[in-house]
């Protein structure tokens, strides 16, 4: 390899080493969270939280949250299904840690089921709620996660992340919302 094409693969490498390390934008972090990207999203701030949180020198304002703490998961089911696919379970694997954390096991968690437009506003709205029923069902039988903290729900195509796309992807996620102490 001559010097110039060694140079350039090693530039190459560099600069996806600088990429991994750069903190995530937050729709990389919904992608792929971390038990504990999920417990800060589900902490709530402000003074019924635990105090304002600071990043990187931002506080938040209590009482300008638009609702209760959540984040949105990417959870892949089958077509037109409720059966959730392998790489699904790491997820939930995931949000079950986060869940039993010291700070959320009080919380009370609402599980919310979101598709895209494809497909009639009735199919899509019991297809939601059998996606966060599955959800919950997995939390409660392989995560110890005590089922009467958790609720689930479906929106159908009614709340999408992108109207502007209604049938695109990033419409069929699950929401994840810490709704309260138990």
């Amino acid at each position: 390899m001559s010097g110039a094409a060694s140079r350039r693969v090693g530039f190459l490498v560099l600069c996806g080493l600088i990429a991994a390390s750069v903190a995530p934008t937050a729709s990389a972090q919904s992608a792929n969270p971390s038990a504990d990207d999920i417990v800060e999203a589900l902490v709530p701030s402000g003074p019924r939280g635990l105090g304002m949180r600071s990043l990187r020198g931002i506080e938040e304002t209590p009482g300008t949250e638009t609702g209760p703490p959540s984040i949105d998961l990417y959870i892949n089911f089958k077509l037109n299904s409720a059966e959730l696919e392998p790489e699904a379970l790491r997820t939930l694997r995931v949000l079950g840690q986060a869940l039993q954390s010291p700070k959320l096991k009080e919380s009370r968690i609402l599980i919310v089921g979101h598709t895209d437009a494809k497909g009639s506003a009735t199919y899509n709205q019991e297809l939601s709620v059998r996606r966060a029923n599955a959800v919950r069902s997995v939390l409660v039988g392989a995560f110890d996660i005590e089922a009467d903290r958790l609720t689930a729900e479906g929106k159908g195509a009614t709340q999408l992340k992108d109207s502007a796309n209604p049938e695109d992807g990033i419409n069929r996620r699950v929401e994840i919302r810490n709704v309260g102490a138990n």
